[in-house]
């Protein structure tokens, strides 16, 4: 969710001293959350962490189902 989006924590490397810049930068610019996981996921779960692209489209459809419910919950009538 955007407003949460200040509360989100990065595992620390060295690497990611410009990923903060660039996470607020899309942001503010207002850019599809799925470019900013795209350079996120990039960054942090492929070059720091060797995770492969399957694994990573793995976490990517997980997330998107998460949000998904999420969303959907506030949607159904009590």
């Amino acid at each position: 969710m955007p407003n949460e989006a200040e509360e989100i924590l990065l595992p620390y490397n060295p690497n990611n001293s410009e990923l903060l810049d660039t996470i607020d930068s899309m942001i503010r610019n207002k850019r599809d959350i799925s470019e900013i996981l795209e350079v996120t996921n990039k960054k942090i779960l492929m070059d720091n962490f060797g995770l492969s692209s399957g694994d990573i489209k793995i976490a990517e459809n997980i997330w998107r189902k998460l949000s998904e419910r999420r969303l959907n919950r506030g949607n159904k009538n009590p």
